[in-house]
């Protein structure tokens, strides 16, 4: 009985060896996902700047990287000479297209057709429990019918990129919500 007691304990302990030399730590996952990031911004071209512009002031292919690490780019101010801006407890309608940031890259979700998806998804600004990457890039969008693109570290997202340590990109539109 101690002899299988003992063969037993060495398989175990085989299989925790085995299990712990698998597994990657959450810096290196980190670090990988600082890399994924960096290869994505050299491949598209991405000039990153540390001070956000003016609506109306943006570069092609110029992100502004935030406080928190979200990489914005405002494809189009919305209608930013009206009163309808973004506000706490807005409510926004938005459509997004969700991209991995692989090469080539893999659409994950796409709600940005009324074809595919006829309602758009509803968030109170401010109060949703939506990602907080998601959240910011509303806040710096402002306007109705603004478009952005984004690139949403994993500590900024969902937590099912949370979880894995996934860096994410969306194409946004929003319409706020009278």
């Amino acid at each position: 009985m101690r002899k299988i007691s003992i063969i037993l304990s060495f398989f175990l302990l085989i299989i925790v060896f085995y299990a712990c030399s698998n597994t990657k730590t959450y810096s290196e996952l980190q670090d990988e996902e600082q890399a994924l990031i960096a290869n994505y911004i050299q491949r598209n071209n991405i000039t990153v700047v540390t001070t956000l512009p003016e609506p109306d002031k943006w570069n092609e292919n110029q992100y502004y990287k935030s406080s928190s690490g979200l990489y914005f780019h405002l494809v189009n101010p919305g209608e930013y000479t009206t009163t309808d801006t973004v506000k706490l407890k807005s409510t926004i309608a938005f459509r997004y297209r969700l991209y991995t940031l692989n090469n080539p890259s893999d659409t994950v979700d796409n709600n940005w057709s009324t074809i595919d998806y006829p309602a758009p998804n509803i968030i109170v600004y401010g109060y949703t429990s939506s990602t907080a990457g998601l959240q910011e890039a509303i806040k710096y969008m402002k306007y109705q019918n603004s478009e952005a693109k984004v690139i949403v570290p994993h500590n900024l997202n969902s937590s099912t990129y949370l979880q894995s340590v996934t860096p994410m990109a969306y194409d946004l539109k929003i319409k706020i919500v009278p």
